[in-house]
């Protein structure tokens, strides 16, 4: 509410179905997060700590237990779920089957598209732009835009739109759902590149916002003009991505799957945008650990909005449950089923975690005897300071917290101070041990003790 970005087509999903207002990644960066939604694990135990590990291939995935049960499995765009190179490419299709997928078209992230080694691309988007003659102009771009500050740069691409990444990821989309031998039951999740840095986007897209007025950050010391325009080039990125959700739906409407299909639309991480002058993902703020969810199906309560915290990882039962698919044994996740048809008015789930590296939050609602919601506390753990802001001045990224850092625990309610400016801690003493005690207990990690103690 309030922000100047055009959505009508997740507007539209909201209001056939339930939009949920305090939504988390279970860890704020890609592939940790994408691992703990198709493990149905949390953080902490889905074996991927980082973007620097693959996911184990003997871990379940709920895709697996998608097919069990019939579903032809689809994935389209960057899944992110191995990191590719020459060695991974050799065995695509081995990797791609023991993930529980069906068919795909699996590509980089706008980073590591431009990070294969040597001059000829071997991933399909890299491939893709090569056949179109313009691979070696846009690696050149994008090491540009990196070397001269990702987030700086508010130059639009010189791609035609045919060629813009998530408009060849949205097509793709479209062709799995138009393919004449589509059976069902199906699923498909499709993986935009976008929102994210380097903020390149073709000349209608910033033609579209360059009016448009933003808040100011929170908390924030970037200078304010590039503040604005960083947050009119991330919208339009948004933007370009509701209009491809609406051309995917609408193609369902007209051939009678939409009142059968459950569609979902999420992100595996947010982006702080400069609030607490902090710039990127992999921060305990909710800018970064916030995502959005909105969900529509056959059966939805229709119009609902839910303000207690839910997770991203209770998708994976979610679509288990609508598919009757079994989770496998070690599978944390908890459907959201029964607040999504309306029979329960709040997520079964009452804590929900989010961790990377030096921190982990768990956040919980607290209700009233009517059953609403009228708080939201989360407790961020850090191994130093939260904040940890990036120097913007000479595009620094912030230092690795120190052995001898002292830990620092803060406490938001995200209902009444969304963009966590006021700290309740001493307020609230029995909060804060209440939770510290819940994310010792399920995960081990101790706030109130730094790296170095034992």
């Amino acid at each position: 509410a309030g922000i100047p970005v055009r959505l009508p087509n997740l507007r539209r999903i909201a209001e056939q179905g339930v939009r949920f207002t305090h939504a988390a990644c279970p860890s704020p960066l890609c592939t940790p997060s994408r691992s703990a939604l198709v493990s149905g694990r949390e953080y902490d135990r889905c074996g991927v700590p980082d973007n620097a590990h693959n996911y184990p291939l003997a871990q379940t995935t709920f895709y697996t237990q998608l097919q069990k049960a019939g579903y032809k499995v689809m994935s389209v765009g960057k899944d992110d779920l191995s990191q590719l190179n020459a060695g991974w490419a050799k065995h695509e299709e081995a990797n791609a089957r023991a993930l529980g997928f069906s068919q795909w078209s699996r590509c980089f992230g706008k980073m590591d598209t431009v990070r294969v080694h040597g001059h000829n691309p071997w991933e399909i988007y890299g491939k893709y732009l090569d056949r179109k003659s313009v691979w070696r102009r846009h690696k050149g771009d994008f090491a540009h835009r990196i070397n001269d500050k990702e987030y700086f740069n508010f130059e639009p691409t010189f791609h035609e739109e045919e060629d813009y990444q998530d408009n060849w990821i949205g097509r793709i989309a479209l062709d799995f759902l138009q393919q004449p031998n589509l059976s069902s039951p199906w699923f498909l999740q499709v993986n935009y590149a976008g929102p994210h840095p380097p903020l390149d986007v073709t000349e209608r897209m910033k033609t579209s916002v360059q009016d448009r007025q933003f808040a100011a950050a929170a908390n924030s010391t970037i200078e304010a003009d590039s503040q604005l325009w960083m947050r009119r080039l991330y919208g339009a990125q948004i933007e370009n991505i509701d209009q491809w959700t609406g051309k995917l739906v609408d193609h369902l409407a007209s051939t009678s799957e939409l009142e059968r299909t459950i569609v979902c639309v999420s992100s595996d991480h947010g982006e702080m945008l400069g609030d607490h002058t902090v710039l990127g993902k992999e921060s305990p703020f909710q800018g970064s650990v916030g995502v959005p969810l909105v969900c529509s199906g056959p059966g939805f309560r229709k119009g609902l909005t839910v303000d207690a915290p839910v997770t991203i990882l209770d998708l994976a039962a979610t679509f288990m449950h609508y598919g009757r698919a079994t989770p496998a044994r070690d599978m944390a996740a908890v459907s959201l089923h029964d607040v999504l048809q309306g029979d329960a008015p709040l997520p079964r789930r009452t804590h929900v975690l989010s961790g990377f590296g030096y921190f982990r939050t768990v956040t919980r609602a607290a209700v009233g005897a009517n059953g609403t919601v009228e708080a939201v506390h989360k407790l961020m753990c850090c191994k130093s300071h939260c904040h940890r802001p990036y120097h913007t001045l000479h595009w620094k990224r912030p230092t690795l917290p120190q052995p001898t850092d002292p830990p620092t625990v803060l406490l938001f309610d995200l209902l009444r101070d969304p963009h966590e400016t006021a700290d309740l801690r001493a307020r609230q003493p029995q909060v804060v041990a209440d939770l510290a005690d819940y994310l010792k207990r399920e995960t081990g990690w101790d706030c109130f003790k730094s790296l170095g103690d034992t």
